[in-house]
């Protein structure tokens, strides 16, 4: 499984890379600073999985999240934010989950640890 972090924060983005990168079933954690940055590496390489944090600067997550409905995007995106506040927000405009990255990191990485192992159980 291949996902990209966008995440302005640098040690947030090292923790979320580092733990990531444990999880049976990831082979390939990417990040991105801001929102351009993201859109860009998803026009590179599409992610299995977008960890999308919503307070970026350039393009915030929102924008990422309507840049991708725009273009059919067919890979999940948890949204993340350090407040509850967006979270009904985030899952209308398109996330598929939603986690406050200060209460709920531990959501975060069971999230993707199942989704990992959902994936590696299907046929190729």
């Amino acid at each position: 499984m291949h996902i990209l972090v966008i995440e302005d924060n640098s040690q947030v983005r090292a923790m979320l890379s580092m733990q990531l990168a444990c999880i049976a079933g990831v082979s390939l954690v990417r990040s991105a600073v801001d929102g351009r940055a993201g859109l860009e590496a998803i026009g590179e390489s599409a992610p299995d999985l977008l960890l999308l944090d919503l307070r970026l600067p350039q393009i915030n997550g929102f924008g990422v999240l309507e840049a991708l409905r725009i273009a059919g995007a067919q890979f999940p995106v948890i949204a993340m934010s350090a407040s509850g506040e967006y979270r009904a927000r985030s899952l209308t405009q398109g996330a598929s989950y939603f986690f406050d990255k200060n209460s709920e990191t531990e959501c975060i990485f069971a999230t993707v640890a199942r989704m990992a192992a959902e994936r590696g159980a299907r046929p190729q």
